[in-house]
């Protein structure tokens, strides 16, 4: 049986596959699967994937009509080995390092009270080249601002999680853990799916990071991450979402309020600052004052009492959002 199912959902990625498929055969860890869930491409992606399949029995093929990243991802897991141990979903223009499926499992392996672990990244171009993208720490909470989590300190909080820069490519779960989850949301779209799956799979285990980059995160301009507009409403559909919830308790609506609220009102606000210092020193001041404003304009209404801090901390965040370059979206 696998120790783990790597799940790979294509849409019109012909470009990438092979190199992402090829990243998986170099692992390591030879103890692996990979469903790869073609989502109706119109190019050469179910070909591609299909020649690969044909000469490595751990590589399956899974067509469908185009559904979204989500449901094909659900597709892929259902169609897995109910014997593996940990999960992957590994998008199709991503590429692993050699050891990182050794290295992440058996962090799992040593580690029984985490669900999942993730860790850093590298960003590249459609090329391969490697960009110079800021990454931020992860952050928690105190009394009037926050404080960066040491590397060395793996334990990733409920309300640190909605903060950090988590995603799917990055992450590996416990099945077990995840299986307690409903899954990938088909309905929600992409934006935040990873935060909503992930949020869910903290409240039944521990999060944990490892500060190792062993994944090269691809940035190209046909990805849905460069879209700026989606991303801010796509974050407060998941505030509807988990506070609408009939099946979270009154207490995990709190705390997601509470990780919310720190996101908007601190960790946002800081990450701004940081920007407009950079931009200062490329002599930026325009863009830089702009990011200064916005910062503290949000900083101060998250002092507010809850609905107040929300209300005006959103009108804030389309300055922010303009501000920054398309390449350090996800970041923000």
């Amino acid at each position: 049986m696998p120790k783990i199912s790597i799940i790979t959902p294509a849409y019109n990625n012909d470009r990438y596959i092979s190199q992402t498929i090829a990243s998986v055969q170099a692992q390591t860890l030879t103890d692996w699967e990979q469903i790869i869930v073609d989502d109706g491409s119109r190019d050469r992606s179910a070909e591609i994937a299909r020649s690969y399949s044909a000469s490595d029995s751990r590589i399956r093929l899974i067509q469908q009509p185009n559904g979204g990243a989500c449901k094909a991802r659900n597709v892929g897991f259902a169609a897995a080995s109910q014997e593996s141990e940990y999960l992957l979903f590994l998008d199709a223009d991503d590429c692993l390092k050699p050891e990182m499926l050794e290295t992440f499992t058996s962090y799992l392996d040593q580690h029984s009270e985490a669900g999942l672990v993730y860790g850093d990244f590298t960003d590249v171009d459609e090329n391969g080249a490697v960009l110079d993208v800021p990454h931020f720490p992860r952050y928690a909470p105190t009394r009037f601002g926050l404080r960066s989590l040491p590397d060395d300190d793996p334990k990733t909080s409920f309300v640190s999680l909605l903060s950090s820069v988590t995603m799917p490519s990055i992450t590996v779960l416990r099945r077990s853990v995840y299986q307690k989850t409903t899954g990938w949301d088909e309905a929600f779209g992409q934006y935040f799916e990873d935060s909503d799956l992930f949020l869910r799979v903290a409240l039944h285990a521990q999060c944990h990071y490892l500060s190792k980059s062993l994944i090269n995160y691809r940035r190209h301009a046909q990805q849905v991450s460069v879209d700026g507009k989606k991303h801010q409403s796509q974050e407060k559909k998941l505030y509807r979402k988990w506070i609408a919830s009939a099946s979270l308790t009154n207490e995990q609506k709190a705390l997601f309020r509470s990780a919310y609220r720190f996101r908007l009102g601190r960790v946002i606000p800081y990450r701004g600052w940081l920007l407009g210092n950079r931009y200062v020193k490329q002599g930026d001041i325009s863009r830089a004052f702009r990011f200064y404003g916005g910062a503290l304009r949000r900083y101060f209404w998250s002092l507010l009492p809850e609905r107040l801090a929300f209300a005006e901390i959103a009108k804030t965040t389309q300055v922010l959002n303009d501000a920054v370059p398309q390449n350090c979206k996800s970041e923000i």
